[in-house]
């Protein structure tokens, strides 16, 4: 069934409406309300909490769903002419999450104040991450803000659906792996102990399989608060030791090392740093900011030291190929085409060709994943209620033999 999308927006001559419409997603759908010629102000699916005015919050930085809507309004309307400050007071009256109306309620106020857009984007870092902040104050500088929105846009909502692809991948298998395991947990846990006293009881000699699961069942059944908690207690010091930068580090290290698992993540946080430098540096942004600023879009800290030893050695005159080249970290392909950008100068462009490319490669992957997980798992689920079925039937069948 296709979604439905609950909007508000403002038809040429400026009135007021408000409807529904059908569409794959929430981006088609500010698509099909804008060849009407409405000027989107607020829109939101029909369900709670699916979609960008679902009231969803910001995370930090902002949901870069969101973020490409606050950015498309932003652009529409003053491509339109309208002034910012007008502009940001129909966002505020018409956004339903609670955390961006005060947001953009404190950017009217910035912005009536005398304040440059950039400067007050810049003062809520929690909100706006630093791409937006310098792209902004790169197109207030060279005249484009317009143009610079309309990319920003673009860029959130490709970062928007890479995200949920990785997601989508990633939902059904942790979802069949719960249930499985819940169920496989109920079953050794308390349906099993019934069939104990009677194969006990029979003096029938057990095969192997059906005495591992008994006593597996007995482990569970007799001390099931014990693995509990203890399994808490070992993931809560997991997790505070991932909190500590030595344990991130650790972390971010290991899952690069993992077969297949390693690869792709390294692909999207490639495809994340190309296509953001490749837009601050097409904006105009010096490179040594766009580094500052690039590091902390990884979301591995190895990847992160690697970049931050890169801006160290711009910053003493290197050349950004040589440095590249010099980590291993940084695939033969980046290396390859930002030492053929630097040389012909045409750096923005090869960053964003390598961010396209990373993108479809993990596209592919993700896609092959997806379906070569399904029967994966079914083989799993069913490899592990055949053996729980077949350690309980065997002793069974033996013993209506002896009784027969």
């Amino acid at each position: 069934m296709t979604p439905s999308f609950i909007y508000r927006a403002r038809n040429q001559r400026g009135k007021r409406i408000k409807g529904t419409i059908e569409a794959d997603s929430i981006h088609q759908a500010v698509s099909r309300l804008r060849e009407k010629g409405y000027l989107v102000t607020d829109i939101r699916a029909q369900r709670p909490g699916i979609g960008l005015g679902g009231g969803l919050p910001f995370r930090r930085g902002g949901s870069s769903g969101e973020l490409a809507l606050f950015c498309r309004q932003l652009a529409t309307m003053s491509t339109a002419g309208l002034e910012l400050a007008p502009t940001l007071r129909i966002i505020k009256e018409q956004h339903p999450n609670p955390r961006l109306r005060r947001a953009v309620s404190v950017l009217e106020g910035d912005l009536s104040g005398g304040s440059l857009l950039s400067e007050a984007l810049g003062r809520q870092p929690r909100i706006f991450p630093p791409v937006l902040v310098h792209m902004v104050k790169a197109g207030e500088t060279g005249g484009i803000l317009d143009d610079v929105l309309d990319w920003m846009a673009h860029y959130f909502e490709r970062e928007q659906r890479l995200q949920e692809k990785i997601r989508g991948a990633l939902t059904y298998p942790g979802v069949v792996t719960l249930v499985s395991l819940a169920a496989v947990f109920f079953l050794v846990a308390f349906v099993l102990p019934s069939f104990t006293n009677l194969f006990l009881a029979s003096g029938l000699s057990l095969p192997w399989p059906t005495r591992l699961l008994l006593g597996a069942s007995r482990l569970i059944s007799g001390s099931w608060y014990w693995l509990v908690g203890g399994t808490l207690l070992i993931l809560l010091a997991l997790y505070l030791y991932l909190q500590t930068e030595g344990g991130s580090l650790c972390k971010d290290r290991l899952l690069l090392t993992l077969p297949g698992v390693g690869s792709v993540l390294l692909q999207v946080d490639l495809a994340r740093i190309c296509r953001t430098t490749g837009t601050l540096l097409a904006a105009g942004v010096p490179l040594l900011t766009a580094l500052s600023v690039v590091k902390n879009t990884a979301g591995n800290r190895v990847i992160t030291q690697a970049l931050k030893e890169v801006e160290v050695g711009v910053q003493k005159g290197l050349s950004p190929s040589d440095l590249f080249a010099a980590n291993s970290i940084f695939p033969p392909m980046v290396v390859q085409m930002v030492t053929a950008g630097e040389k012909t100068g045409t750096l923005p462009r090869m960053l964003v060709q390598v961010s396209a490319y990373y993108e479809q490669e993990v596209d592919f992957i993700l896609a092959r994943f997806s379906s070569l997980l399904e029967p994966v798992l079914v083989l799993l689920v069913s490899g592990i209620v055949g053996f729980i079925v077949i350690s309980i039937m065997l002793p069974l069948i033996s013993l209506v033999t002896v009784l027969g």
